[in-house]
């Protein structure tokens, strides 16, 4: 397939780079909606209710990642947002262990992309051979330690009809179809439920008010547009 006039829209890949902070999801007892996922793997699963989680209860971060790959807002930040007319809908508070509500979001897209029509610095390992929307892993060049030649991790570019960002064009806030890792439908020896994250994507809005806001440990892939 050929395509013609790639450009960069106003959409970017979300991925947080530092250390990940607490537990999420599946490791919490969060209750997932089974229906629309995967019958196979449970990729797609939908959190319902309040994303369950254990981190400390003083954090210096307004928003961060879990080692499980949920990405979480302090109440501070997603008002902030709101006030900038930023499209959160759909965002819900963490619940602790106790059942807690906490003044943690759960950052996440009401609505998923379509299918990338081309990926780059992504490779697939062990995907599922009914859904294929899991399975994709970040490419990465090796370094050598004995070189002092750190490991890279490739740009992510994904590639979509033009069409895709005019529909889309309401939300600030979108996952992939393509999701991270491996997911598991049910416990099976060390293997444990867990289900793959889509990727981030962000509006140009929300990327601009994320940098004004003087966030760090943040970066931004451009989503790539094209004619087939």
């Amino acid at each position: 397939m050929k395509f013609k006039k790639i450009k960069e829209m106003g959409y970017f890949i979300l991925t947080y780079i530092n250390k990940s902070i607490g537990k999420s999801g599946e490791n919490c007892g969060t209750n997932y909606d089974l229906p629309p996922a995967c019958a196979v793997c449970g990729t797609f699963a939908q959190v319902t209710g309040n994303l369950k989680v254990k981190f400390p209860k003083i954090i210096s971060k307004d928003l961060f990642q879990t080692i499980d790959g949920d990405y979480i807002i302090s109440e501070m930040l997603y008002q902030q947002a709101e006030f900038k007319n930023i499209n959160m809908e759909g965002l819900k508070k963490t619940m602790d262990d106790n059942g807690d509500i906490l003044p943690y979001y759960h950052l996440r897209g009401i609505k998923s992309l379509p299918q990338a029509k081309l990926t780059k610095g992504l490779l697939i390992e062990n995907q599922c051979s009914t859904c294929k929307r899991n399975g994709y892993f970040n490419e990465l060049i090796m370094g050598k330690i004995e070189n002092g030649r750190p490991t890279v991790v490739k740009p992510v570019k994904l590639t979509y009809n033009d069409q895709v960002f005019i529909d889309m064009q309401d939300y600030d806030i979108l996952n992939t179809w393509e999701h991270m890792g491996l997911s598991n439908l049910v416990n099976n020896g060390n293997m444990k439920i867990r289900y793959a994250r889509p990727l981030l994507v962000v509006s140009q809005k929300l990327k601009n008010f994320l940098e004004q806001y003087g966030l760090q440990d943040l970066i931004f892939e451009p989503l790539l547009s094209c004619k087939s």
